[in-house]
């Protein structure tokens, strides 16, 4: 089973101002940042981060239990039109609460917990603290439940070792743009106070892999957001029923020789079940440099990373990992996580639906959201006269009252709102 959820920009990720029952906690700062050194290429980072309580109750910092919020921060380049995740860290695990005035008047409540309006801060070293690292995949996003003690507590290793790391190729791009994000898990916040738990930030990358936040904190939005503030790219929210939260972005450029390039982000706010395929309707469109791209998991996290291999058919482009049950440690794009896909068309963009498959069972096993695809050539004229008219219309919805495969124009085997939006949408479009 199949479901469209969208979610306007304005909604999705700005906050309203509106005080939220029970705890609330966002990132409110990223103030700077640590390079640690590195190994074989590979070098490591920590930033610090200012995290502030903007609900009614306080938020559980409690040492030596689960109930207390972890921290994870990733890093990612922008460099001709791709917004790509070039690192991840670890998650830092918050104990102790300073209560401060950073986000306005605090009603402090003891160290054990961060009081309504306080604020807590964390240097880029404390954060880089290796004994207070733990693993991402043990952490459910939805609950913020994690095991206690996390595997390896109290463990240190090398320069790199559970840090953000990215590749020193990564990070020396001509032109490129770079980001960092942090995003917060907290086991006592409700479901409606789990998506503005994100910011980012710009970053620059001096000589010597030094890297220095610049410009200002972007509060409450996730990462993928800085592609549209620095590009033409346009992002969706996407949300899971019973679930989390997905963010898609598109970006088409012509490459001035008859063919488009498109280019997909997807982000993994959140969702527990993460997202086993990515589906594109191609509409007949001659597809060429299929690409796909993801991030480097590390220090002991049991993740294949295998990439996805993409596959054209008439309908559409499609890539996919490996299934849940051949192998539950699939590359799957999981929560706090952002992967790559793209390709050349010859033809130019206009809106379609494209299709989020998900890992892990459950329902249900797809969303779908409105991106960017390759306009269709001429499936409107559906009784193929070579006049576009109500006639064309009353066939194709004959094709569909019947199930004809035909008419599955979406490729997802249902017959549903979505094939018949897609053929509306080449039909106002006409033939190209």
């Amino acid at each position: 089973m199949s479901t469209f959820v969208r979610v306007a920009l304005a909604a999705s990720c700005i906050s309203t101002g509106t005080v939220i029952a029970g705890p609330d906690l966002i990132v409110a700062d990223i103030p700077t940042g640590v390079h640690w050194g590195s190994v074989d290429g590979v070098h490591a980072f920590s930033f610090g981060q200012r995290i502030c309580n903007l609900g009614d109750a306080r938020a559980q910092f409690t040492a030596n239990t689960n109930a207390h919020p972890v921290f994870t921060q990733n890093l990612y380049r922008l460099s001709g039109g791709r917004f790509e995740q070039i690192g991840l860290s670890f998650a830092f695990h918050g104990i102790f609460a300073l209560e401060q005035n950073f986000c306005g008047s605090c009603s402090p409540v003891g160290g054990g917990s961060l009081g309504p309006g306080c604020s807590d801060v964390n240097s880029a070293s404390i954060v880089g603290s290796q004994q207070a690292l733990g693993p991402r995949s043990e952490i459910d996003p939805q609950t913020g439940d994690f095991p206690y003690p996390f595997t390896g507590s109290g463990q240190t290793g090398d320069a790199i070792f559970r840090r953000l790391q990215a590749r020193e190729p990564d990070l020396e791009t001509p032109g490129a743009q770079y980001f960092v994000e942090t995003l917060c898990v907290a086991p006592d916040e409700a479901p409606e106070a789990i998506n503005n738990n994100t910011s980012w930030r710009r970053v620059s990358v001096a000589a010597g892999f030094n890297i220095t936040p610049t410009g200002s904190t972007v509060r409450e939005q996730a990462g993928i957001f800085a592609w549209a503030a620095h590009s033409g790219a346009t992002v969706q929210a996407v949300d899971v029923p019973g679930d989390g939260r997905f963010f898609v972005g598109s970006f088409v450029t012509s490459r001035g020789d008859g063919t488009w390039s498109y280019e997909y982000a997807v982000q993994n706010l959140n969702c527990t079940r993460a997202g086993g395929g990515f589906r594109v309707p191609g509409h007949g469109a001659s597809i060429t440099d299929i690409g796909f791209h993801d991030v480097d998991y590390h220090s002991g996290e049991p993740f294949d990373g295998s990439d996805w291999p993409g596959q054209v058919t008439a309908e559409a482009v499609s890539w996919s990992t490996v299934r849940y049950d051949v192998n539950p440690n699939a590359n799957a794009l999981r929560w706090g996580t952002l992967y790559n896909f793209r390709f050349v068309a010859d033809r130019p963009p206009r809106g379609g639906v494209g299709t989020l498959t998900l890992f892990a069972p459950g329902d249900p096993a797809s969303v779908q959201v409105i991106i960017d695809v390759p306009t269709g050539s001429c499936a409107p004229d559906w009784n193929h006269d070579g006049v576009l008219d109500f006639f064309d219309v009353a066939a194709f919805l004959d094709a569909f009252s019947l199930g004809n495969e035909q008419a599955d124009l979406t490729g997802d085997g249902l017959f549903d709102f979505f094939d018949v939006l897609e053929y509306l949408r080449d039909y106002s479009a006409g033939c190209s």
